[in-house]
């Protein structure tokens, strides 16, 4: 099995994530694999990690017209980067992998975006990857993640390596019953959010596996008619798609 060069997490949420904070710092906290040991005002800056200090910045940023973003990092085995809006409209959390990763790797940043997922209240998510050596064809989204403000006109782009449902998209889509039937693997979290995966074990498949199961779970999907159309100039709304109410 191909070694991942790229490993990342995407959470939206229907506002900034801090306004969770406690629970979303005590995820990264208490995780025995991913405590931070670094946080910086920027992507550019790195101090030993401390909490206060953190909440000092990010309570202060987050009152600014065009606020800076936090940066979490480990810089031990497992390697990763966080960062999260602070400003108005709909929010986001990104945690991105720092190291090339073997199969067996990949499985605790599975689990641990399941914690984060868990407590935090999601509109959509994902986990994706990039395989070695893999074409670009084979990507879940040849055009790169799932950007926020695309989600909000127009729905969800695809389906990912992983995929995180939230109550309301679950509800708008038809139900369980939907994704449940859609081939994918599905796992029911506590806080109402769905995480449906293309096969089972996804850091143990490949980047054509992947990509054949993903377009047989989207055909399952697609009649709910909430994911974006496409062509090459232009995206519109999936025809029932209705976008999260504003914050």
């Amino acid at each position: 099995m191909a070694r991942m060069e790229s490993l990342w997490i995407e959470l939206i949420l229907p506002r900034t994530p801090w306004d969770w904070k406690g629970a979303l710092l005590d995820v990264f906290e208490r995780h025995p694999a991913f405590a931070p040991t670094h946080w910086g005002q920027s992507a550019r800056v790195r101090e030993p990690y401390q909490r206060e200090e953190l909440e000092r910045f990010c309570d202060e940023e987050g009152e600014q017209e065009d606020p800076s973003l936090p940066t979490l990092r480990r810089t031990q085995r497992p390697l990763y980067t966080a960062s999260w809006s602070l400003g108005d409209g709909p929010g986001w959390l990104e945690v991105q992998a720092g190291m090339m990763l073997e199969p067996e790797e990949a499985a605790p940043y599975f689990d641990f975006a399941n914690q984060l997922a868990s407590v935090l209240p999601l509109e959509f998510g994902l986990v994706d990857i990039a395989f070695e050596g893999a074409p670009r064809a084979l990507a879940m989204n040849p055009s790169g993640r799932q950007h926020v403000d695309a989600y909000v006109e127009c729905g969800p782009t695809t389906l990912f390596t992983r995929t995180y449902f939230g109550p309301r998209l679950i509800k708008l889509m038809g139900g369980l019953p939907v994704l449940e039937g859609s081939g994918g693997v599905v796992q029911r979290l506590g806080n109402g959010v769905v995480a449906l995966d293309l096969v089972a074990s996804p850091w143990q498949s490949d980047a054509k596996a992947l990509k054949q199961h993903q377009q047989q779970v989207l055909g399952k999907l697609w009649p709910t008619d909430i994911f974006m159309r496409r062509d090459q100039l232009f995206s519109e709304p999936g025809p029932r798609w209705v976008p999260p109410p504003a914050p």
